[in-house]
């Protein structure tokens, strides 16, 4: 009797589940659903250098251009070598850095890097990137990268990444890039901002639109099938706070089926 009742609980607990899974996929938010028109991303590049890596840099002479890059670096640091010909470079790796500048985005901003080997570097794994300026596609410094690689601390459990090489030559950097110049994005014409929708749906556009509306009365209708057009206030404040709210809010998107 108490293994029937046992289950007999169990069952029902296994149903609720996935009733309640159900219901959570046929629920979305605006955000999830549209894009904001106007707000993108800035993508960033750097060159640097990556150093105390163990035994595992770039090999001299296939990678000449660290050691170039490491003696330029020594002359702004004010320091003069002269005998270059015993200089080793196998705890140094030269590397690319990419990022991306958030849409909204803010001075003091902490973003993640990428790093990748260019060199002949084999591991790239428990090295510190210097200090490597991030610039746009025209030149404009955005910040600047400079971080420590330790996969230990990013608490991977897969350790077939470990074992893989190409995972060892590009690594990420969590927080280590900060934005110092900002790029505000033109989302407002006229009062207005235009959410795009992800695919075409006007009525999914309809809908977005009218859960707006029952949020914040009469300030948003669709356009087409794509776009849905919302009135926000002049205030950058005021409309910051208004679009957070708005993209949270939560939309059914499941169709009702016809009787």
């Amino acid at each position: 009797m108490k293994t029937l009742l046992r289950y007999f609980l169990l069952c029902n607990i296994f149903i609720n589940m996935i009733l309640i899974n159900f219901a959570f996929a046929s629920e979305n938010t605006i955000k999830n659903l549209t894009n904001i028109s106007g707000a993108y991303t800035i993508p960033l590049i750097g060159y640097g250098l990556m150093v105390g890596l163990p035994n595992s840099g770039d090999q001299i002479p296939y990678s000449n251009f660290t050691l170039q890059t490491m003696l330029n670096l020594f002359k702004k640091m004010g320091i003069d070598v002269k005998n270059t010909k015993n200089i080793q470079t196998k705890n140094i790796a030269s590397v690319m850095v990419t990022a991306e500048l958030p849409a909204f985005n803010y001075i003091g901003q902490k973003i993640p890097i990428y790093v990748s080997s260019i060199g002949n570097s084999q591991n790239l794994q428990d090295g510190t990137l210097l200090m490597t300026p991030l610039k746009n596609s025209n030149g404009i410094r955005y910040g600047t990268a400079q971080g420590h690689c330790n996969l230990k601390i990013e608490h991977l459990t897969n350790i077939n990444l470990l074992n893989n090489q190409n995972f060892k030559n590009n690594i990420k950097i969590k927080n280590g890039g900060i934005v110092e110049k900002t790029f505000q994005n033109v989302i407002e014409h006229n009062g207005h901002i235009k959410l795009q929708l992800k695919s075409k749906n006007f009525y999914m556009a309809q809908k977005i639109s009218d859960i707006i509306n029952k949020k914040y009365p009469k300030i948003s209708f669709p356009l087409n099938e794509r776009s849905i057009q919302i009135k926000v206030p002049h205030n950058k404040r005021t409309q910051s706070r208004l679009l957070a709210n708005i993209l949270h809010l939560k939309i059914n998107t499941k169709k009702k089926k016809k009787i």
